[in-house]
């Protein structure tokens, strides 16, 4: 359990290695994360309010760190499972959440179509991650009811050549509507399978995408014009091996994915959650053979696989950053033979803690700071923890 070992370790093992808040009580709840996203962010809900009215019945202020995250979503705070975390955390004093930003910022996920007048945009996707492509569309009502998007697919060699475009469409008719259907080439062959699925949720569209391509051997394109902008969330946007204008000239209306807005969507994007991304706090260490273990980083610099804001609707995320690259934790009992045996080299000296790091190692360590906040301010809210935590160093 590295995020309980960070955050509150009673240092009884080893005191190099203590723990933020060493004297804290830890409430545990497990999480499957072989459910769906929506399902699996409702549980997260659920165990927010488990541990919070846990912490009322001991008549104790909690600090609940949640390492974890999924990357899809409207990354604006505004889904139900963040708006539940939302109000359990507002309900009384005593209470804050930390989270991890994720661990994303060197993954170019996202990208922005926004069509000048007349222009038709254009990114390739391909099935890089799994036999399917996945991509997420999300906007304001009124940045999206105005655009068209269609589905295209380009064949690579021996020059790129748009071999299949489906109809035009927009948000206003698929919301709500389940629609499975087939890209057919412009010789009359199946390219792919698709589904898509639109939804309204408040004042936000979002569109998806599932493609089942029928053969590797195609990009598939996503177009868009009109009026408007659409945020878009896949891992797999090319943004590598792009021909050159001189010899594919449409290239032009080409958007490049960005390393933009690759934080963890839901409650990350919440302003009353703190969000933590990472930075390099060592790049050595003496491991469990005595050998000096060294890393190419700066220290102080931010962590490159540190997710970064902001936030679909323009707020500023994470909130801070914290130690997470790189960071010894707890190893567990059962797993110290195998690694002295098979890895000594991940282990510190003492064999007992593991290198780890990510901003779910970069999180407990806030969380950490909360609870001793609370410590000395039990009846303290969400605000003055946040301020405390983001701005004590200027005041």
């Amino acid at each position: 359990f590295p995020s309980h070992d960070i955050a509150a370790s009673n240092g009884k093992t080893d005191t190099i290695f203590t723990g933020v808040a060493p004297e804290a009580d830890i409430i545990s709840v497990k999480l499957n994360f072989n459910l769906a996203d929506n399902a699996w962010l409702n549980s997260v809900a659920d165990a927010v309010n488990y541990i919070f009215t846990k912490a009322d019945s001991l008549n104790k202020p909690c600090v609940i760190n949640i390492s974890a995250g999924t990357y899809f979503g409207s990354h604006d705070g505004k889904d139900l499972q963040a708006q539940t975390i939302d109000n359990l955390i507002t309900a009384k004093n005593g209470r804050c959440v930390v989270a991890a930003a994720g661990n994303a910022g060197n993954i170019a996920h996202h990208l922005i179509h926004q069509p000048a007048t007349g222009d038709t945009l254009f990114t390739w996707f391909t099935n890089n991650s799994s036999n399917a492509i996945y991509i997420e569309l999300w906007a304001g009502t009124s940045s999206f009811k105005n655009m068209r998007f269609s589905l295209g697919s380009d064949a690579l060699n021996p020059i790129y050549t748009n071999v299949a475009q489906d109809q035009w469409m927009g948000i206003l008719g698929n919301v709500g509507v389940l629609r499975n259907d087939s890209l057919m080439s412009f010789t009359g062959n199946r390219i792919a399978r698709y589904q898509t699925y639109g939804q309204q949720l408040g004042n936000r569209y979002s569109f998806i995408f599932y493609i089942l391509p029928d053969s590797t051997f195609n990009y598939f394109r996503l177009m868009s014009t009109g009026t408007g902008k659409f945020d878009v969330w896949s891992f797999d946007m090319i943004d590598y091996g792009l021909p050159a204008p001189g010899t594919y000239p449409n290239i032009n209306n080409y958007v490049l994915p960005d390393y933009n807005k690759t934080i963890c969507s839901s409650f990350q994007a919440s302003d009353k959650v703190i969000t933590v991304g990472q930075y390099v706090n060592r790049n050595n260490y003496v491991d469990y053979n005595g050998n000096l273990q060294t890393f190419p980083t700066t220290e102080g610099a931010l962590a490159v696989s540190s997710s970064k804001g902001p936030t679909r609707d323009g707020r500023i995320k994470p909130d801070i950053t914290s130690t997470g690259e790189y960071t010894m934790s707890a190893l567990p009992a059962s797993a110290q033979a195998w690694f002295i045996a098979n890895q000594p080299f991940k282990l510190a000296y003492d064999g007992k803690h593991i290198r780890d790091g990510g901003t779910s190692s970069a999180a407990p360590v806030v969380a950490g700071v909360a609870a001793l906040y609370f410590e000395a301010n039990p009846t303290a809210n969400w605000l003055d923890v946040k301020n405390k935590i983001m701005y004590s160093f200027f005041i």
